[in-house]
């Protein structure tokens, strides 16, 4: 059933993204979204099948972490090491690659049983990475050679997650940091090169195994994830990234929620969701378009080049000089302000050259802010996009007794770093992959 899998998943035909619009939120849900989760029965079976899976004595989980590096830390990288407990639980590291595998299984049509589906994982044969360098191959299991590899974002398609894989989990917040603490990353010799394996010395303790069902569902359940058009294929009024549009993935999960009301229960519970959902904001979503001719406005369009932050943009008289008192990066964000900075990041992340005057229309407050304030805000985000500090600053923020909302926000943009950092790591090493 095995070869079926894949053969199956190499000869189906995957819809490519196609050019459109949409005047609303509502609207884009009914024609791109909607229709990922119109075969109830279907999305149910697959409910119950992931359910039986994390059920069965010896699961394979994924953890979506160490996915990418610079050159010179090659040998951090872990996608596709697999670790064994004493009771024979693996647990593999992997980037997102590994979640386009499973949304391609639902787009082919196939929902297996689950003794086909234990034995495809156990076979080893699915992409874990991008792809892998020479400091990996030695030590995974899990290699791209035999792999199905898909190919949905090279047809125009994003992955978005409703539930982060990172943050916001009940009792434990930041699975990130809960990995770190009880699936470390280790060193490379700790892996046996002839089994590619690591044995662990103590076995996984219940509330590990709670917390690796919860990450697993999060990456692969099909009421967590949906398409959306590729960032750089999107423009709307507030930016590109509408796969991370918080009022976008709160319109979705109500939606989730009430088509399958009892198993989206059984799943919240297992995916530890926060006691708060993600909820909509007080802004409108709106003049969606996508595809190939898509014209990204200017304040809008991506930029692939960081601009350099001494030259001040023309009439804006916006801060370049270092003020020591502003060096830590808390200090920084509450000149900002927490809920600014928190609102400037998608537009920021799009086009690092906005205008002052621009991106502080993106504010709900900025109508109290004075000419000054707003290039001083500005600056001070710019800067911390520049001096790559971002995650340091989503991660306080996260951290902070808050409106819930900006945690809730500040943990997705987080979740979308990791996403971005992939991409990156994946253009980059894309023809030397191949070389290799």
């Amino acid at each position: 059933m095995t070869n079926k899998i894949i053969q199956k998943l190499k000869t189906s035909d995957y819809p490519a993204l196609k050019s459109g619009k949409a005047k609303n939120i509502e609207e884009f849900y009914n024609t791109l979204v909607a229709p990922m989760f119109q075969n109830r029965e279907f999305l149910i079976s697959w409910h119950k099948l992931l359910v039986e899976y994390i059920s069965t004595q010896t699961p394979t989980f994924f953890i979506r972490k160490h996915g990418s590096a610079a050159k010179d830390k090659y040998h951090t990288l872990r996608r596709g090491f697999t670790s064994i407990d004493r009771n024979s639980i693996e647990y593999v590291f992997c980037d997102n690659t590994l979640c386009m595998t499973f949304v391609s299984m639902r787009l082919a049509g196939l929902c297996p049983s689950i003794e086909d589906f234990d034995f495809f994982i156990k076979s080893r044969n699915i992409q874990c990475g991008f792809g892998q360098v020479s400091e990996e191959k030695d030590f995974a299991l899990y290699t791209p050679d035999s792999s199905f590899h898909p190919k949905l974002n090279t047809i125009g398609w994003y992955l978005a997650h409703i539930l982060p894989a990172a943050t916001s989990y009940d009792k434990i917040n930041n699975f990130n940091v809960y990995a770190d603490n009880h699936f470390p990353k280790g060193d490379q010799k700790d892996w046996s090169k002839k089994e590619k394996i690591r044995t662990l010395n103590q076995p996984l303790s219940i509330e590990n195994i709670t917390a690796l069902k919860a990450h697993l569902f999060r990456l692969i359940h099909p009421f967590n994830s949906f398409l959306v058009p590729k960032k750089k294929l999107t423009n709307y009024n507030r930016g590109t990234l509408i796969g991370e549009e918080p009022n976008l993935i709160a319109y979705v999960f109500k939606k989730v929620k009430s088509l399958f009301p009892k198993e989206y229960a059984e799943f919240y519970n297992i995916a530890m969701g926060p006691g708060i959902p993600p909820s909509s904001l007080d802004y409108e979503v709106k003049d969606i378009s996508w595809g190939t001719n898509v014209k990204q406005n200017a304040i809008q369009k991506s930029i692939t080049k960081k601009p350099t932050p001494q030259i001040p943009l023309q009439n804006e008289h916006e801060e370049t000089k270092t003020d020591p008192s502003e060096q830590s990066t808390i200090d920084i964000l509450r000149k900002i302000g927490v809920e600014a900075f928190i609102y400037f990041y998608l537009p920021l992340k799009s086009n690092r050259t906005i205008p002052a005057k621009d991106l502080a229309l993106y504010a709900p407050n900025h109508s109290n802010w004075t000419f000054n304030s707003k290039a001083s805000r500005a600056s001070k985000s710019k800067k911390l996009f520049n001096e790559d500090r971002v995650q340091e600053a989503l991660e306080l923020i996260s951290k902070m007794n808050i409106a819930q909302h900006l945690i809730d926000m500040a943990n997705r943009y987080l979740d979308d770093l990791v996403t971005t950092h992939e991409e990156e790591f994946e253009k980059i090493n894309k023809e030397g992959s191949a070389a290799e």
